[in-house]
């Protein structure tokens, strides 16, 4: 196994921010730290690049025990959420910053700076300064510092979380295709459920420290384990079926229909979201999400009662609950 995080703890006082904390990772793989604030994904991010001491446990990278490396002895570089870039550089100096400390010569290390800016798409940009980019443009610089200098691990901490909406999407892709054409093992920290979802091969899901699940982005959108996964990841309806089965299921998992439904209730809200619109409807005192395409709405009325059927297959039984 290229990269093991084994058993790790981590205190802060007398609460663990992390604990147990057990996951392979294969050469190439993206794994994504997912969770809300304060669930240990940046602690145990912090760890692995050695900016932080484990209590216990180990991390071994290619059968090599680097736990109490400190970060410059660590192959691995770390890109965090403030960029932490120098104003006072160009870019090509603020890319090749890290390489004069590995005693590569300057000659060679603008050439492998010029190399990397044209990898993330700046082949034009070294000698401008910080304050000429945009927030994207600074966040592919940040980027290539961290890439020049070929770590074998590559840690993201909320690295586009500065950004606006529309430009997050577009560097989502853009951190994918960098990620695949070099195919850097890289651990991604977030708290944005759909980033996780669109850059992972693998997501692992964080509360209080320890591991929830782990899987594939579909999995554990289509076959969450408990209700905290299931709710967190998307939006998910939580169910209590006759006899007592939890299951949890998606709003788009759910229409109206004009025959009997598994559940009836009385629309108490809606909200138009473009593609789609929002039903809130009461059943039995508590409220169900329903995702309609919006171009199929005949935009029903507040108090008006409906049936609600399930899409074939759709929903998940909770078994961790």
């Amino acid at each position: 196994m290229y990269l093991q995080l084994k058993r790790l703890d981590k205190k802060f006082g007398h609460l663990y921010a992390v604990h147990n904390f057990s996951i392979d990772i294969e050469e190439g793989e993206l794994v994504a730290l997912l969770g809300p604030s304060g669930c240990g994904k940046t602690t145990t991010l912090r760890m692995v690049g050695g900016f932080l001491k484990p209590d216990n446990g180990h991390i071994i990278l290619e059968g090599d025990d680097i736990t109490a490396l400190p970060p410059e002895k660590r192959p691995t570089a770390t890109v965090f959420q403030s960029y932490a870039l120098f104003p006072h550089m160009t870019v090509l100096e603020n890319v090749i910053y890290g390489l004069k400390f590995r005693k590569i010569p300057r000659e060679k290390a603008c050439t492998m700076g010029m190399e990397m800016l044209e990898k993330v798409g700046l082949p034009l940009s070294g000698s401008k300064t910080i304050g000429q980019l945009s927030g994207g443009e600074q966040q592919r610089v940040a980027l290539a510092r961290a890439l020049v200098t070929r770590p074998k691990v590559l840690l993201l901490d909320e690295p586009l979380s500065n950004l606006d909406a529309k430009l997050r999407v577009r560097m989502r892709r853009e951190i994918c295709q960098i990620q695949s054409s070099l195919g850097i093992t890289t651990l991604y920290v977030t708290h944005d459920q759909e980033e996780a979802l669109a850059l992972s091969h693998r997501i692992v899901v964080m509360e209080k420290g320890q591991i929830i699940q782990i899987g594939p982005p579909q999995d554990i959108y289509r076959r969450a384990e408990n209700s905290f996964v299931a709710d967190f990841i998307g939006r998910s309806n939580i169910i209590t079926l006759k006899g007592g089965e939890k299951v949890a299921i998606h709003p788009e998992d759910l229409s109206f229909s004009y025959e009997k439904g598994i559940l009836s209730g009385y629309i108490s809200g809606r909200q138009f979201k473009g593609a789609i619109t929002t039903y809130f409807v009461d059943v039995s005192g508590q409220t169900i999400e329903v995702d309609i395409l919006s171009r199929e709405d005949r935009q029903r009325s507040d108090g008006e009662k409906v049936e609600i059927s399930f899409n074939k297959g759709s929903e998940m039984p909770l078994t961790r609950d």
